[in-house]
């Protein structure tokens, strides 16, 4: 349901910009503004700290007699991004 709705806003709003441009039309541009930056910072964000400590696991595990790994993986996510 939500892939045909968002068909029928990018028919509606022929315009670069994704939920910028819905939430600009249908609230105000202000609510836009906020939810692109809460997007921005928040939810890409995360992605890519989930990421970088999914891969900093994996890196750790070539490491076996490391006692303490958990500061060794941030120490490799924090690197990778």
């Amino acid at each position: 349901m939500g892939a045909l709705f968002y068909s029928e806003l990018g028919a509606a709003f022929p315009f670069v910009g994704g939920d910028y441009v819905y939430l600009r039309e249908a609230y105000h541009p202000f609510f836009a503004f906020l939810s692109g930056w809460a997007s921005f910072t928040v939810g890409f964000g995360a992605a890519i700290a989930a990421g970088a400590m999914g891969y900093a696991s994996y890196v750790v595990q070539l490491f076996p007699d490391e006692p303490d790994s958990t500061l060794l993986v941030k120490g490799f996510a924090l690197a990778l991004i």
